[in-house]
């Protein structure tokens, strides 16, 4: 996972992870969200904090 420099969050560090085949990738419908840009589920190798801790 990759911090997105223009804003602090959705993660406090860069980790790894693995997408996960539990569930199909889904349209991200929020207001900020690119066209077409996709959300997935993700399996994380170790445990992660939000930038909400």
């Amino acid at each position: 996972m990759i911090r997105d420099p223009e804003w602090d969050g959705p993660w406090q560090i860069e980790f790894s992870a693995t997408i996960d085949a539990m569930g199909a990738p889904e349209l991200n419908q929020a207001a900020g969200a690119l066209s077409g840009e996709l959300l997935y589920w993700v399996t994380f190798d170790t445990p992660q904090y939000d930038s909400g801790g």
